[in-house]
């Protein structure tokens, strides 16, 4: 489910302004994480249409019966595909100015994850109002600030092993590789697409030169998303690959992305 809510203006302008935020990366108004709280709640007890209304009420949205009908078909189609939201937790709160805030959540169905970003605005910077939300997948996701430490060491390992094998061409044998103990290992279709898609890549654009890790970040507790490019010949190739570790400290793979779009997402983030 990757859907933006949005309207159109009221007042057009023939600027665009660039809004800089400052971060806070557990930190919001109790009004605001208790909504949503009880939100997700809703959501875990399959209240689904009960949770947007509750959402959005008081909200422009609310006026809008078409557009809550399309979250809720949409939520209830992910939780029919990925199974019902497992958890839900806080990712970071991003202030503009001081009465406009986006409220970032993340959500897990199983392997499958959902960053929700939630906007409010403030009248009288007490009384917090929803403005408008967004639901993604992460999978444009390109920071414009990147952290680029390394990740624990045999993620390392596992991960310089892939893209050496990617370099030499043995395809198969880096994904099964890469998959291993993961739940990617038993979707065999799954991984097979990866392969053609790869090898799709490779005959298009060339063999691979360059690899190097861009980002390494928490996706809330016991999970981290590492972007990696890879530089072919003629195009530069962005992998997304989320990690989950146990409680004795094994990491496991849950889920990878690869896309040819990193110019346009380098144009977006900034």
């Amino acid at each position: 489910m990757v859907v933006v809510v949005g309207s159109t203006p009221a007042l057009a302008q023939n600027t665009t302004a660039r809004l800089n935020p400052s971060t806070s990366a557990n930190d919001a108004p109790r009004q605001i994480t208790r909504q949503i709280g009880l939100f997700y709640t809703n959501l875990q007890n399959n209240n689904v249409r009960h949770a947007y209304d509750e959402l959005f009420k008081g909200t422009r949205q609310a006026s809008n019966p078409e557009l809550v009908s399309d979250l809720v078909r949409m939520t209830e189609d992910t939780v029919a595909k990925y199974g019902n939201l497992d958890t839900s937790e806080l990712l970071e709160t991003r202030a503009y100015g001081t009465r406009l805030l986006n409220v970032s959540f993340l959500t897990r169905h199983q392997d499958k994850f959902y960053r929700w970003q939630f906007i409010y605005q403030s009248a009288d910077g007490e009384d917090w109002r929803l403005n408008n939300m967004a639901v993604d997948d992460l999978r444009a996701f390109l920071p414009s600030y990147p952290v680029n430490q390394p990740p624990p060491a045999d993620i390392q390992l596992k991960m310089e092993k892939f893209f050496l094998a990617l370099q030499n061409l043995t395809t198969v044998a880096a994904f099964d590789d890469l998959t291993k103990d993961s739940p990617l290992e038993l979707s065999t279709g799954q991984v097979s697409a990866f392969v053609a898609k790869t090898n799709l890549a490779l005959g298009n654009y060339g063999g691979m030169k360059y690899y190097e890790l861009f980002d390494n970040r928490p996706l809330g507790k016991g999970m981290r998303l590492l972007t990696y490019l890879s530089t072919l010949e003629l195009q530069t190739l962005r992998w997304q690959l989320v990690f989950t570790v146990s409680d004795s400290g094994k990491w496991t793979l849950l889920t990878i992305r690869l896309d040819d779009q990193i110019a346009a997402g380098i144009i977006n983030s900034n």
